[in-house]
């Protein structure tokens, strides 16, 4: 509920702004205008609006009907299969059911992180303006004075085997590579899984750490394309007297693959942090829109069925994955 009336304030303060944006635009139309084309665009847009009203309406009635009259309820999922334990350590129900919330669940804080959160919102605001600067810092001010501890979400129980769980080093929780479930591993059995990966002859281990060489030559290379001082500044990597310190190299770990025999691990490399890494945010906001564009390029598993629905094999063709 609380959400609910969050997205309801949201969208009437939209509201708000788009009337107010609407009235100036209709003040400076029927100024701008001759008598006779106003009023033909102002009949034009008013009847479009009221269709789309009614196309919405209708639209939202029949989604809200079928909410009301639909019988069938989901069973909520059995926590025993959103928690796969392949350690040698047993746990307990309320084990069980706090990893069965998922590994992005969030617990009530049990205090306000005040000084957490003026640190974070304190470097965005230093690029402002200072008369915005410091009006901003009254609001978040008066904001957490006003702030209230959200009621808990969890059980004592619960909370207590969070922090079993944080103390217990030989214990890995992971979430499971494909599906809605965590993994629990031994440390020694994931950190030996992952040294398997790494003997691996894709990999080899090299005399120094590069990180210092990239991050030199991406500088060089954002200043050299001639982009804008304010988006280039953006796409340096953070530089080693700042805060958070200097680029880090990407990191490896693994996923279990508990549908294979064994539970292997899906090795993943995460560039957080690393010197390339805004300037791959910022190629990847400009690359996404074409992205499945192409004729050859398949959604999800849904539309590569339907695809293949349609598709013709001869006795010499062979389908390879």
């Amino acid at each position: 509920m609380a959400i609910v009336r969050e997205r309801i304030r949201d969208k009437r303060k939209r509201l708000d702004q788009c009337a107010k944006t609407l009235k100036a635009l209709h003040l400076r139309l029927a100024t701008t205008l001759s008598p006779l084309d106003w009023e033909y665009i102002d009949r034009a847009t008013t009847a479009m609006g009221e269709l789309l009203l009614l196309k919405d309406t209708e639209r939202h009635k029949k989604k809200f009907n079928n909410l009301t009259t639909s019988k069938t309820t989901t069973p909520p999922p059995d926590p025993k299969r959103l928690v796969i334990n392949l350690s040698n350590q047993s746990i307990d129900e309320p084990t069980i059911s706090v990893i069965s919330k998922g590994l992005n669940f969030a617990p009530a804080p049990r205090y306000i992180p005040y000084c957490d959160i003026i640190a974070g919102v304190e470097p965005a605001v230093r690029k402002l303006p200072v008369d915005l600067a410091e009006e901003v810092r009254a609001e978040i001010s008066m904001a957490l004075k006003r702030a209230k501890l959200p009621k808990a979400n969890i059980s004592r129980s619960e909370q207590a085997a969070i922090r079993a769980l944080q103390r217990n080093k030989a214990i890995k929780v992971l979430p499971a590579d494909k599906g809605n479930a965590t993994v629990l591993m031994n440390s020694e059995d994931y950190h030996q899984k992952i040294l398997d990966i790494l003997r691996d002859q894709a990999y080899r281990k090299i005399n120094r750490d590069p990180t210092d060489s990239v991050t030199r030559k991406t500088i060089a290379l954002i200043k050299s394309c001639g982009l804008p001082t304010d988006t280039a500044k953006n796409l340096h990597p953070p530089a080693p007297d700042l805060h958070p310190p200097a680029p880090v190299p990407p990191r490896l770990y693994g996923l279990p693959k508990i549908h294979k025999d064994g539970a292997p691990l899906r090795p993943i490399v995460s560039a957080i942090g690393s010197p390339t890494y805004n300037l791959a945010k910022f190629l990847t906001n400009i690359l996404s829109p074409h992205v499945g564009n192409c004729d050859h390029h398949i959604k999800n598993s849904s539309e590569f069925v339907k695809t293949l629905a349609d598709f013709q094999l001869g006795e010499d063709d062979i389908i390879m994955s």
